[in-house]
């Protein structure tokens, strides 16, 4: 277990040496011309000015109302629901939070607590106990008691890793942090659950069955964090699975996207507005109005979690606002057959009937604005009897320099992962894939036998170099319309 946080602490160093290579130059150009500064603030202009005053109300709960906020750490159902869990409290809603990690990975937190002397695997886990019981005591001032709140005791900064490849038991994910493969704490809602994807599915479909929610909140599929994106992803897997994501409301909250939200810090009398690139995309936002009350009760819920007030005040307060924001998760997409004819040879025309599966925000970091090659605007897909087609979009023109991934994740009886890079000029990952690039898009053919029949499934994309991502979109769901058969590529060409 040694080994495995010397790697993640080395993977880490190699991470931040290979962006400040990458960017050194150009940063340097661009301090010298006053470009950084300018790129930043006008990201941060144009979030400070998006108003929530245009947005529509967001339903108030009421006795009838049954609401589940699932939370990636302690302290999140508070950011993102504080207000909305008073009202539901005081309603006469029934209610239920969930806590899917226990916050046991937060380094600086855990060193921080312990004055910078050395720390392990019993500190993280102690600390965990610590940030449990400031959610129950901060959930009790917005009415939740603490028979109402599960702690899932998943692995912190774990959560992607249990989405994207440790998905069964024999593959368990291991904690750099509490070298923990199995949920450690005897008071988590399955105690000794391995540290898989599965695993965690199939808690949250247990929960969903027995609460049987009327409205679910769960973080926003474009979140940076990806604790909160693969959250997201988790729940709406749940959902879809059991056959509830058109009969249930299912809302988004949203907690880290950049500089968001701004301005940073105390601002009672601003309302929380969407950041600026995704106010007007597929998310449709609403705002929940606070009244002096909520307000004071969601206030009240934040200062208890002391240990993350001594190292992010600032952020956390920024939440405390006259509104909070939702926004409605968009339905799953559905992906039909393929134009007739359609080449994998990087040629968008062929797309223009296909609807986007995935619209998303453009030139909101400092990331993206200094490489567009890598600001990933948008993902259509479609399919024949034998492929799944992906055109995936750029702000700028393809660059060799980058790797576009391509990730689904299938949903049935057994779920696949599976991953296609395309380094442009060369051939994809796998070979039985294939995969064009041109001007601002990559075009992608997989082979449904490599998805196992499945016909629901998620797609997302990362933009990135060797070392680190550059850009990433939300997973979305996508639906095949009558995906029949399994077999051979056709009309496709060689890698360009």
């Amino acid at each position: 277990m040694r080994d495995l946080y010397r790697r993640h602490t080395m993977a880490l160093r190699r991470r931040t040496w290979a962006y400040a290579t990458l960017y050194a130059g150009v940063v340097a150009a661009l301090i010298l011309s006053g470009g950084v500064g300018g790129i930043c603030y006008h990201i941060r202009r144009d979030n400070v000015r998006e108003s929530s005053t245009g947005l529509p109300f967001h339903p108030m709960p009421d006795a009838r109302s049954r609401i589940l906020v699932v939370a990636p750490h302690c302290d999140d159902e508070t950011l993102g629901c504080g207000g909305l869990l008073h009202y539901a409290t005081r309603r006469g809603s029934a209610v239920r939070v969930v806590v899917v990690t226990s916050g046991d990975g937060f380094h600086y937190a855990v060193q921080r607590a312990h004055l910078g002397r050395r720390i392990g695997p019993r500190d993280y886990r102690r600390f965990a106990g610590r940030r449990r019981d400031e959610s129950r005591a901060a959930l009790a001032h917005v009415g939740v008691p603490a028979r109402d709140v599960l702690f899932l005791g998943y692995p912190d900064r774990g959560l992607a890793h249990l989405w994207l490849g440790h998905w069964t038991p024999d593959a368990a994910y291991a904690s750099p942090y509490t070298r923990a493969s199995i949920v450690p704490y005897p008071d988590a809602y399955h105690p000794a659950a391995p540290y898989c994807g599965e695993a965690l599915l199939e808690d949250l479909e247990r929960i969903i069955r027995e609460f049987q929610p009327t409205a679910v909140y769960a973080p926003h599929p474009n979140d940076d964090h990806p604790d909160h994106w693969a959250t997201s992803c988790f729940v709406r897997a749940a959902l879809e699975r059991l056959g509830l994501r058109d009969r249930v409301d299912a809302f988004a909250y949203l907690v880290h996207r950049g500089d968001w939200p701004a301005p940073r810090g105390w601002h009672r009398d601003r309302g929380l507005s969407p950041p600026a690139a995704m106010a007007r995309l597929d998310t449709l936002w609403s705002a929940l109005p606070l009244d002096a009350a909520a307000a004071a009760a969601k206030e009240a819920a934040l200062e208890e979690y002391r240990s993350q007030m001594a190292v992010m005040r600032r952020f956390l307060t920024s939440f405390v606002r006259r509104t909070e924001l939702f926004g409605r998760f968009v339905p799953p997409t559905a992906a039909g057959p393929a134009p007739a004819g359609l080449r994998v040879d990087g040629d968008p025309s062929e797309w223009q009937a296909i609807p986007l599966a995935a619209q998303e925000p453009i030139e909101d970091s400092l990331d993206v604005e200094l490489a567009g090659a890598a600001d990933l605007t948008g993902i259509r897909v479609c399919h024949d009897e034998r492929n799944l087609y992906i055109l995936l979009s750029t702000r700028r023109p393809i660059s060799r320099q980058l790797r576009y991934v391509l990730r689904l994740r299938t949903l049935g009886a057994e779920s696949r992962a599976l991953t296609v890079t395309v380094r442009p000029g060369k051939p994809p990952v796998p070979p039985a894939t294939a995969a064009a690039a041109r001007d601002r898009c990559i075009e992608l053919a997989v082979p449904l036998a490599a998805l196992g029949g499945a016909d629901t499934l998620f797609v997302g994309a990362v933009a990135r170099t060797r070392h680190f991502a550059i850009d990433s979109t939300g997973w979305r769901v996508v639906r095949l319309l009558h995906a029949a058969g399994q077999g051979e590529m056709r009309g496709v060409v060689e890698s360009q």
